[in-house]
């Protein structure tokens, strides 16, 4: 088994650098005791990437993945492991701008400006919320949702509806 992690990476002028293990866990058979063995060691890997235009205030994000390895045997006690892996490196750059460059504060006029505000209808008789949301630039919906209705059709005389004020 062989598992890359990534230990440190950072930016500097056109280059990232990265560190890291890869661990390994090795099943053998043996003569011993025990048939079946096994053997974990971590073993360090660095990496210099160029990267034309990379400054080192940004922020780097690699992924290692192993391509392909072999194995074999150097002597009676050592494995040799061979281990292509590839390197993903992604450079985020942030940038600040300035959205709102000017703001001003002007008095508002009541005169010239309806604020939004609801207003209390007593329904009458014949009427239906269609007529009603027709009658007030409004949607059958919206009376419903406002005054939470259980049953559209089961309105009645006298009842109070909050209706939304159209500016």
């Amino acid at each position: 088994m062989l598992k890359p992690v990534i230990t440190d990476i950072k930016a500097e002028h056109d280059k990232v650098y990265i560190e890291g293990l890869i661990e390994t866990k090795i099943i053998y058979f043996s003569d011993s005791e025990k048939p079946l063995e096994s053997y974990k060691q971590d073993i360090p890997f660095s990496s210099k990437i160029d990267i034309k235009g990379i400054k080192p205030f940004m922020k780097p994000e690699a992924r290692v993945d192993i391509e392909n390895f072999t194995y074999g045997l150097a002597d009676e006690k050592q494995v040799e492991l061979r281990i292509t892996m590839g390197i993903c490196v992604r450079v985020l750059n942030e940038e600040y701008h300035n959205i709102i460059t000017k703001i001003e504060e002007i008095p508002l006029d009541s005169k010239k400006t309806l604020l939004p505000s609801m207003m209390v209808y007593y329904v009458q008789a014949g009427d239906t919320l269609w007529k009603i949301a027709k009658k007030y630039l409004t949607t059958v919906s919206e009376l419903v949702k406002i005054n939470r209705i259980e049953n559209p059709d089961a309105i009645y005389t006298g009842q109070q509806l909050l209706i939304p004020k159209v500016s």
